[in-house]
């Protein structure tokens, strides 16, 4: 009986509402660390992607790079850097420099805008 007795008080102290009511909280507390860490899990997979292809396009640009340094490293890549750039032509060939005319497109503009519906028709047939 004694025993039943004891069992008894260690029963009401683990049940007694104190004591469920901090192991409630201790439950929301590791609930809210454990969301969190899964949002620092999240932040750091997308912020790893992102670096992924952050270091995809330099290693791109790096290769692009080293293959432009190759080719001006030889006498033909040279010539063309500079045709590209400056525009010049080797002695004896001649460089057609097309400008376009931006009046005539304004004129061309207004023109089509003041043609009737009769000049619509003309157009079709």
């Amino acid at each position: 009986m004694k025993k039943f007795q004891e069992n008894n008080k260690s029963n009401k102290i683990i049940y007694s509402r104190i004591i469920l009511f901090f192991l409630i909280l201790i439950s929301i507390f590791l609930a809210y660390n454990l969301l969190e860490k899964f949002k620092d899990h999240q932040e750091t997979t997308s912020a790893k992607r992102i670096a992924k292809e952050k270091l995809e396009e330099l290693e791109k640009q790096e290769s692009n790079l080293q293959s432009k340094i190759i080719n001006l490293q030889t006498e033909q890549g040279i010539e063309e850097d500079i045709r590209e750039k400056f525009r010049v032509g080797k002695e004896g060939e001649e460089l057609i420099i097309i400008i376009e005319d931006q009046n005539s497109s304004e004129e061309d503009l207004k023109n089509q805008n003041k043609k009737g519906f009769l000049d619509f028709l003309k157009n079709i047939f």
